[in-house]
């Protein structure tokens, strides 16, 4: 229960938590927080900073809605012996406890307002769950890839996962290893470089700062005023995903917006000034970021009706310089077969890499303009298929220096039978994949639960209203 001064503008202030349930678990913290962001009806006939009152807000804490786990498959004795096997031998879950375990030092270092002590014991109870759970995710997920394949498939699949070539095969295709993490990062570094080629050989992408001295300011016979004191603006992560050209293209954007503050401290009637570059939507990621901007309860009455210049820079990322992929003169017998091996999994996997990356990309040029949205995807989309072919060179020298030839036969083999099938039951397996790490990743919660609220009283009102939904999660495969 937050409970605040409102002041005649509508903001609160010498807020406090005069109760939460349960103690001590971070909840005071986090309301008081929020309370930054709470802006009430501002008092009428009032004026300067005269309280208008006192306020209580309640504010629940609920937990998004999770799908339910899919149905366990049936499986004949045989295959299920096989799939078990299968999840023994290989992790088709990979990341799932490193995230809790990032969690739980996160919770030990006292971040989200949990007191240290309070955070230690949460963390261990959280990564003790995960351990557990994460057996129970493998064995889920090894008897879903089972019920989708043929015997003979299965057989070979964990015939290959149980032998030494197949272990490390499997496991360095995880992607976990700091050489595939390095060449991650320059195939990044490429692929921005190729997408910004594309874009910008038909556009102008060149920008600078607002040049001096300043534009001639806006009709308003007010002055501009420069650094207003913000109690609200924008994170980088609004930045970002206001105008995601700067980290898909490597560009750099400028703006500024003249705008009057409002009765609630809300910029309104904003004029653009200036942009940089133009034609690529800065405009209108800096009117969407200024709908994020308050003035501070403090100032509000000195600056109602006043012009107030806002200022965004969007920062392009900054490449590390790529390191060069030379192919080979004279390439040999393992170098060769691992190029056949890495082409058969690059062409094998680009429908579903062209579908994940539409998708994604759908959800990440949102904002733009639908004409421009559709020329910046087809840019990416070229791009990620100009970067395939240097991505195979290089991890083909990675692949041939750490398995000799009769090893990378015998992964040639098993990529040509067994990967389209495997292949097939990713694709096809990938909701249900999805829902039963969420099913289990609330199994986490509660098990986590019941052990930390063994020693302590956890007790929290029960509320009625349904639970809201988690947002998707988007990620773009280069």
């Amino acid at each position: 229960m937050l409970s605040c001064d409102v002041t005649a503008t509508g903001a609160l202030s010498s807020c406090s938590v005069p109760e939460e349930a349960p103690k001590g678990l971070g909840f005071r913290a986090a309301a008081l927080r929020m309370s930054g962001s709470f802006q009430m009806r501002p008092g009428i006939g009032m004026s300067g900073r005269t309280p208008h009152g006192d306020v209580r807000i309640p504010i629940n804490f609920r937990l998004p809605a999770l799908p339910p786990a899919p149905p366990t498959p049936t499986l004949p004795a045989e295959t299920k012996a096989l799939a078990a096997r299968l999840a023994k031998g290989i992790d088709p879950a990979p990341g799932f406890l490193a995230h809790y375990e990032r969690e739980a030092k996160k919770l030990a270092a006292g971040r989200f307002g949990v007191p240290r002590e309070v955070g230690a014991e949460a963390g261990e109870a959280l990564l003790m769950a995960a351990r557990a759970k994460t057996v129970d995710l493998q064995q889920a997920l090894g008897a879903a890839i089972a019920a989708r394949l043929s015997p003979a498939e299965l057989a070979e699949f964990v015939t290959f996962a149980e032998s030494d070539v197949g272990r490390r095969w499997l496991a360095g295709n995880s992607g976990q290893s700091a050489e595939l993490k390095r060449l991650g990062q320059n195939d990044q570094e490429r692929f921005r470089t190729e997408a910004h080629r594309l874009l910008c050989q038909s556009r102008d992408c060149s920008s600078a700062a607002e040049p001096a001295p300043m534009s001639p300011q806006t009709a308003s016979s007010d002055p501009i005023l420069s650094g207003a004191p913000w109690s609200q603006r924008p994170t980088l992560t609004d930045t970002l995903a206001a105008w995601p050209v700067s980290f898909l293209f490597g560009i750099a954007g400028w703006s500024r917006l003249d705008c009057t503050v409002g009765l609630q401290g809300a910029p309104e009637e904003c004029e653009l000034v200036y942009e940089s570059p133009r034609g690529l939507g800065v405009e209108a990621a800096a009117r969407g970021l200024a709908e994020r901007y308050r003035i501070s309860a403090q100032s509000l009455p000195d600056y109602v009706g006043k012009r107030v210049a806002i200022r965004e820079h969007f920062f392009a990322l900054d490449d590390a310089e790529t390191e060069p992929v030379a192919a080979a003169a004279n390439p040999s017998a393992r170098l060769m077969l691992a190029r056949r091996i890495l082409e058969f999994q690059a062409q094998r996997a680009k429908p579903s890499r062209d579908a994940a990356n539409r998708s994604s990309l759908a959800t990440i040029l949102k904002p733009l303009d639908p004409a421009l949205r559709q020329e910046m995807e087809t840019a990416l989309l070229m791009a990620s298929d100009a970067n395939i072919e240097t991505m195979i060179s290089a991890r083909a020298a990675f692949v041939a220096e750490r398995y000799d030839e009769v090893d990378l036969q015998k992964i040639l083999r098993f990529e040509e039978s067994v990967g389209p099938a495997i292949e097939r039951v990713r694709a096809a397996g990938e909701e249900d994949a999805q829902a039963r790490v969420a099913h289990i990743a609330e199994e986490v919660s509660a098990a986590a639960r019941d052990a930390f609220c063994k020693s302590r009283d956890c007790t929290a009102p029960t509320f009625n209203q349904p639970r809201p939904e988690s947002p998707p999660a988007s990620t773009l495969n280069p």
